[in-house]
């Protein structure tokens, strides 16, 4: 059960790799269509800053599990270092639990706040404010399964054991 929880862990992340991938390609070429006709055609595109905008939204919710999983979130370690390694591996797996507790709660916030916003319009684009906000619950969710994920990979502490497998370490900012 654990090993085919986590092929499917992987293969989310492939996708939302792919997702991530798109959206930023998708925003790249928004943002130099805008430039070019603003500035060379000397007629503005009204949707652009909007498209941007929203691509901008989903690619970092999207992101956000993957960052998880490749230990691009910080983490402070200064007290788990300092712990012994059992308390290390329980207060790992307490801080892991309320994170994804945490999660769950912005899941149902973010369905609240979908079913309140959903009749509401874009300005330019006229679609339901509903996709934007959509981003919130789908990313929060992707990013639980990547804690879940962490949880059963279980990560030796003072290796990046909070945030995941690829600490930043001290010096390597230099």
């Amino acid at each position: 059960m654990r090993a085919a929880y986590l092929r499917f862990c992987d293969a989310v992340a492939g996708v939302s790799r792919l997702a991530v991938m798109a959206s930023m390609a998708a925003m790249t070429l928004d943002c130099i269509f805008g430039v070019f006709f603003r500035y060379v055609v000397q007629d503005a595109l009204t949707w652009t800053e909007e498209t941007a905008r929203y691509l901008m939204i989903w690619m970092g919710f999207l992101a956000m599990g993957l960052a998880l999983r490749e230990g691009g979130h910080i983490a402070v370690e200064l007290v788990l270092e300092r712990m012994p390694p059992e308390l290390q591996r329980k207060t790992l797996a307490l801080v892991r639990l309320l994170g994804v507790g945490f999660l769950l709660a912005v899941i149902g916030a973010g369905w609240v706040l979908i079913e309140r916003v959903s009749g509401q319009r874009t300005p330019v684009l006229g679609i339901s404010m509903m996709w934007p906000y959509l981003a919130i619950p789908v990313g929060c969710l992707l990013t639980a399964i990547e804690m879940v994920a962490l949880m059963l990979r279980e990560p030796a502490p003072g290796a990046g054991a909070v945030a995941g497998p690829l600490p930043i370490t001290r010096g390597s900012l230099n």
